[in-house]
């Protein structure tokens, strides 16, 4: 939201705060000096933006504590129609022996520094977060079937180290008691792109991390990299994302199909501002974590427009897990010791996330 955009303290009214109250939902809270009764909240049309106005008047027999008087915004995501999830997505995979899975139709209704290896870190301690599972992880391995991605000096495909490093995140995290993992592939077999992303919403992710493996014309390069959506593919997919003729449930199922654009507008840039600006938030975590692990890219948080990264509502990720391209990295990503310390890094960032998230949202 523009800070120029923001109420000025006035009267009672001392402030205006707003962010991802959690994955899925915008907050806006208004802070008064003493108790106050909301009579009213809307949107107003003010030349081509939008004014939100909150009506409110002194009731010394209000509650004290702060209500947010401000409209909550679930942020779900898209009516993407029939997203094909795999079967089994939230099973395991393996390097060898893998086989086909055939997709089951699932409804979506929601919008540096180099290190030695080192054995893996002691899984992290809850530090506050619950024990039952909570939060949902959507894994993606990427390519697959037809798509094999890099191919190593041994012949080894991408689409499998992929895979296989899936399966390590996905133990770590069942491991901790307090993630449901989702795959959006659990087989040798290709899934569209924005299918992956379909998947994901349709889970009610609340993270979605793609896995990678590089390649280059020069085999000397090595080092992991995080890549996060950058801002203009941003403004790109969030002026796609406006133009569609059917918005219901375009915004936490809340239908904006009979809204003028410049409020459908508002709302979708909001969400994504938000999205990318935790995406940055998880993306510095894990340039952190597997630091520790693994050689890491100089500047290793880095920006691109990849599809897998487009979801408005969903905190995404890619991680490059290394260059197959160069013999000893490849060696590396080979090795089920190498991709566990990687994975165990992934999920203390993915921890680390958390515990920092339900801090700031807790008022």
């Amino acid at each position: 939201m523009p800070a120029r955009g923001a109420p000025q303290p006035a009267g009672a009214f001392a402030r205006l705060r707003h962010g991802v109250h959690k994955p899925g939902v915008f907050r806006l809270v208004f802070d008064f000096t003493s108790p106050v009764d909301v009579s009213s909240s809307r949107l107003v049309p003010h030349g081509r933006d939008f004014h939100l106005l909150v009506d409110v008047t002194y009731s010394p027999s209000a509650p004290s504590a702060i209500q947010p008087a401000g409209p909550v915004i679930g942020a779900t995501g898209l009516a993407v129609g029939n997203a094909a999830v795999p079967a089994g997505a939230t099973d395991g995979v393996s390097l060898a022996n893998t086989t086909v899975s055939g997709p089951a139709a699932t409804r979506a209704t929601g919008i540096s520094k180099p290190g030695a290896l080192s054995a893996p870190q002691p899984r992290p301690a809850s530090r506050g977060l619950t024990a039952s599972p909570q939060w949902v992880i959507t894994i993606d391995p990427g390519h697959g079937g037809d798509d094999p991605g890099a191919i190593g000096p041994s012949g080894i495909y991408e689409k499998m180290i992929t895979l296989a490093e899936a399966r390590a995140l996905r133990d770590e995290l069942k491991a901790l008691g307090r993630y449901k993992v989702v795959f959006t592939r659990t087989g040798d077999t290709y899934v569209p792109l924005r299918q992956r992303i379909a998947i994901a919403r349709a889970a009610g992710a609340n993270l979605f991390v793609s896995l990678h493996a590089d390649k280059t014309q020069n085999a000397s390069v090595r080092g992991l990299s995080v890549y996060t959506l950058s801002q203009r593919a941003s403004d790109t997919e969030a002026a796609a994302l406006a133009e569609k003729e059917n918005r219901a449930d375009l915004i936490g199922g809340v239908s904006l199909s009979d809204e003028p654009p410049d409020v459908t507008n508002i709302l979708i840039d909001l969400v994504q501002r938000d999205t990318m600006n935790e995406s940055a938030r998880f993306a510095a975590l894990l340039v952190s974590e597997l630091g520790n692990e693994t050689a890491v890219l100089p500047k290793a948080h880095r920006f691109a427009g990849f599809a897998v990264l487009k979801s408005p509502d969903v905190p995404s990720v890619l991680i490059e897990l290394g260059y197959l391209s160069n013999p000893t990295e490849e060696k590396l990503l080979r090795s089920p010791k190498h991709r566990r310390a990687l994975a165990n890094a992934i999920a203390r960032a993915i921890d680390g996330y958390f515990v920092r998230f339900e801090a700031r949202n807790r008022l």
